[in-house]
């Protein structure tokens, strides 16, 4: 699904002893320590005894590259400070692998109310009932992932807790684009590798963590777990995939990045099925037509960048291959599968992945590759601008708002919030704005000079609507600058 690539990045998880070691890009860590503070008190209160360790994973904000990842282009994200924090503790009651009599008892609970406790008997094989939408099944589909791997590697030393008590905080904004549901995935796999005595490479486990998210019913392209993973504070990161690296990028001097949310949820899984995985397999259909129509070996295309690949052609010359081949109406399956000369039954066989939904009567071909290509290059030209320090700061601007534009108007994937929240956001200040994540609403990102950083705050907060019903104490979890902070860890309170 992702390929680590061999030999290389072999570095694990990392485990800290220090608050300050987690979240080094945090000058004031009194919020911080009190939170974990609050993590602990909660989980002694639960469990009547402290916990072992504590595991976190990072949301993202993905800068540059929207809806690519899965069509095999790179990406260029950092990791938030906000994350999903685990408060752990493990039976010294354990079992080996071999034994398959017993299960491993886990208590998941949540310091909010609004998540209800859950118990799971863990076994080798666990089913998960995506159609249903819970957040347990988070925490099943990393397990299973875990689970998987530990087959698949034959690691016969792998030992089993007979029970694992857990107490989970978020911070991330829900239904915002910012990885949230993809930082409980990774949190979880971190904290069962732990439970389990693994000690599994970044890469490795950023791959699982990616294909545990079809466990629940999403088709995505690793980019969230890839930069939950690998990130560095202080740094982007222009992360490749197949196979799976993360070069730094060092972002411009005296410009702040602010995250705006738009106030309209973007459900990713709840709305998978006409959103989200509708795009996945447009883009996949769009290869298969490309690799016919330019006489490609179509078995060996699966994503639109090995149409570019195979070709050897130029981001404009697919461009143009798309414009040529591509008609701009919606495609149906009928016709999609008479021009490759295939039946219905066996393009949906080869192009729908079995458990992952699509509803759709017709499928937009052209403008979604359109996008993926011209994106893909303003992703290489963003990273470009940004190793040279003399760039002035309107040209990432510029690339910013090239491509909320594509977004919006060829893959369809944005809203007549975002689309206001963005153009206020330029108005008010910033050299560029675009959503990001997978949008449907959530958040943008915004590139705003240091200088004008409050009045750009300011004048947001006042003439955005949706803001004016929230008190100012809440609006900061809506509207706030960021910086990149550092990816997934253990951390063990000495």
């Amino acid at each position: 699904y992702i390929t680590p690539l061999p030999g290389a990045n072999m570095a694990t998880v990392p485990t800290y002893t220090s608050l300050p070691d987690v979240y080094p890009s945090v000058s004031d860590l009194q919020e911080v320590t009190q939170r974990y503070a609050t993590i602990c008190e909660r989980y002694t209160e639960a469990y009547h005894h402290a916990p072992d360790f504590y595991a976190r994973a990072p949301g993202r904000v993905n800068l540059i590259g929207e809806h690519i990842d899965y069509s095999g282009y790179s990406v260029l994200p950092f990791a938030l400070v906000q994350d999903t924090v685990m408060a752990v503790g493990v039976s010294k009651d354990r079992f080996p692998d071999a034994d398959e009599s017993r299960d491993t008892r886990v208590t998941l609970r949540n310091v909010d109310p609004k998540f209800p406790e859950k118990t799971f008997h863990i076994q080798r094989s666990i089913t998960i009932d995506h159609s249903k939408h819970d957040w347990g099944n988070y925490f099943l589909a990393a397990y299973r992932g875990i689970l998987d791997y530990i087959a698949a590697h034959n690691i016969a030393t792998a030992s089993h807790p007979a029970s694992i008590h857990i107490m989970m905080s978020g911070n991330i904004p829900p239904s915002a684009g910012l990885s949230s549901s993809s930082a409980l995935v990774c949190v979880c796999a971190v904290t069962v590798m732990q439970c389990l005595q693994l000690n599994i490479p970044k890469t490795e486990i950023a791959s699982l963590c990616a294909r545990c998210e079809r466990y629940i019913g999403t088709e995505g392209g690793g980019m969230d777990q890839a930069i939950s993973f690998l990130a560095e504070s202080g740094q982007a990161q222009l992360i490749d995939f197949n196979p799976l690296q993360a070069h730094p990028v060092s972002l411009p001097q005296g410009v702040a990045f602010v995250i705006a949310h738009s106030l309209v949820g973007s459900e990713k899984h709840a709305t998978a099925a006409t959103n989200f995985n509708l795009r996945v397999v447009e883009c996949k259909l769009a290869a298969a037509l490309l690799a016919h129509y330019m006489k490609l070996d179509r078995a060996k295309v699966r994503k639109l960048k090995d149409c570019h690949d195979m070709s050897g052609s130029s981001f404009p010359d697919m461009v143009k291959a798309v414009k040529t081949h591509l008609h701009a109406a919606p495609y149906t399956l009928g016709e999609i599968s008479s021009i490759l000369g295939i039946s219905v039954e066996d393009l949906q066989k080869e192009y729908m992945s079995s458990g992952v939904k699509v509803n759709a009567p017709s499928y937009e071909l052209h403008n979604r590759a359109l996008h993926v290509f011209s994106e893909a290059e303003r992703v290489h030209s963003l990273a470009g601008v940004c190793k040279l320090a003399s760039t002035p700061v309107t040209e990432h601007g510029e690339l910013l708002n090239a491509s909320h534009e594509s977004c919006s108007n060829l893959y369809q994937c944005s809203c007549e919030e975002l689309d206001q929240l963005t153009e206020l956001c330029r108005h008010a200040g910033a050299v560029g704005s675009r959503l990001t994540g997978a949008g449907w609403g959530g958040c943008t990102v915004s590139m705003v000079p240091e200088a004008i950083l409050r009045e750009f705050m300011e004048r947001v907060a006042k003439e955005y609507p949706p803001y004016q019903a929230l008190a100012q104490a809440d609006l900061a979890s809506y509207l706030f600058a960021t910086r990149p902070g550092g990816g997934a860890c253990i951390y063990v309170k000495q």
